[in-house]
């Protein structure tokens, strides 16, 4: 069956793409969040026109848009083709009655969730409190921070914060979590290794985006020196270019790589990602650091994949941008997430969220 329509929902961080096949079957997917109206207008002006027509279920369409705008394969064209896709996957889901993990030959019926943090300006008491309530309410087991300062290398975002918060959490934890540390580019190589022994005493076991994340070769020679201390590297959460990728997994960068499924083009392309680092015995985790549709699609794929890192990432900041997108949540109890049984994705998305939201169309 043929893509006939192309319709798309934007509200304030969000745009919701909607696809109408030749058949009438109906797929719902999302662009990745944030500038999202100008995602949309890339979505309307360049991609769409070169979706319409092609098979609904051909899911080399991904690559084919990308050479047919070969001057435009930036960021806001990933982000655009990650609506489509996703919606070409919840549309055979549908068509099937099959979640996506089904489709896939998945098996996990719940996924390990762990607290993720998005916030650095707060008092670091504030932040080991929050865990420690958190934990007792969802049983989270792993507790991401965010330290330093946003691509600083080597500037934290107040004098000693960074040492003191990890400190805090391991106090606060009493060895009955795993801490993970991403500091978003702020790390040096000498100063991640300076504070190696004191992570490792403390029982950090991911060290995420340590150096800005187009250090690619950088954070491979950090990889290889911080693993004595019993630390693994994660990242590849900004990258969308396919040779990027290829260096990535060929160094390799990171011993757990965390594609974003929306910043990288759509499911099908993490979906590739994820089996190429499985058969070089690297683990997966999408970046899912907010409750949009990227949830549902960070579930689905960690469900399905042969090397899934155990924990999945879970946003605990109270995004008002999702607040009333969908009519089911997708709560954690006792550390996990149900995965959503479909059909699709089975995200249950709101009438009136769409209704409200600014609307255009490709035929």
């Amino acid at each position: 069956m043929k893509i006939e329509r192309i319709e798309s929902y934007f509200q304030d961080q969000t745009c919701v793409v909607k696809l109408t096949s030749s058949d009438g079957a109906v797929g719902f997917g999302q662009t990745a969040p944030f500038a999202a109206d100008i995602t949309q207008m890339v979505l309307h002006k360049q991609v769409a026109p070169l979706a319409i027509g092609k098979e609904d279920d051909d899911f080399t369409l991904t690559d084919a848009v990308f050479r047919a705008l070969h001057k435009f394969t930036g960021t806001y064209v990933c982000r655009a083709m990650a609506g489509i896709d996703t919606a070409m996957w919840d549309l055979k889901g549908r068509r099937e009655n099959k979640s996506v993990t089904a489709l896939l030959g998945g098996t996990r019926t719940h996924v390990e969730m762990y607290y993720s943090s998005m916030v650095r300006d707060c008092p670091i008491e504030w932040e080991a409190e929050r865990m420690a309530r958190l934990k007792a309410e969802r049983g989270y087991r792993a507790f991401k921070l965010h330290v330093g300062k946003f691509n600083g290398e080597g500037e934290d975002y107040w004098p000693g914060r960074t040492e003191e918060m990890i400190r805090l959490a391991a106090d606060t934890l009493q060895g009955q979590g795993d801490i993970y540390v991403d500091p978003n580019g702020a790390f040096t190589h000498d100063w991640a290794m300076e504070m190696a022994p004191m992570m490792r005493d403390c029982g950090v076991k991911i060290l995420e985006e340590p150096l800005p994340f187009w250090k690619v070769r950088e954070t491979a020679a950090l990889r290889q020196s911080i693993a004595p201390y019993g630390i693994l590297t994660a990242g590849g959460e900004q990258d969308y270019n396919p040779n990027v990728w290829d260096l990535i997994l060929d160094l390799p960068m990171a011993d757990i790589i965390q594609p974003d499924i929306c910043y990288i083009g759509g499911f099908t392309r993490t979906l590739e990602v994820a089996k190429r680092a499985a058969a070089l015995g690297i683990y997966t985790t999408p970046h899912t650091s907010n409750c949009s549709m990227l949830l549902h699609f960070g579930l689905h794929l960690n469900a399905s994949i042969e090397k899934p890192w155990p924990t999945l990432e879970h946003g605990v900041e109270d995004t008002k941008w999702t607040r009333d997108m969908f009519t089911e949540e997708l709560p954690v109890v006792d550390g996990k997430i149900k995965v959503p049984e479909g059909p699709g994705w089975g995200a249950k998305l709101s009438e009136d969220w769409l209704k409200n939201a600014q609307y255009a169309e490709t035929r």
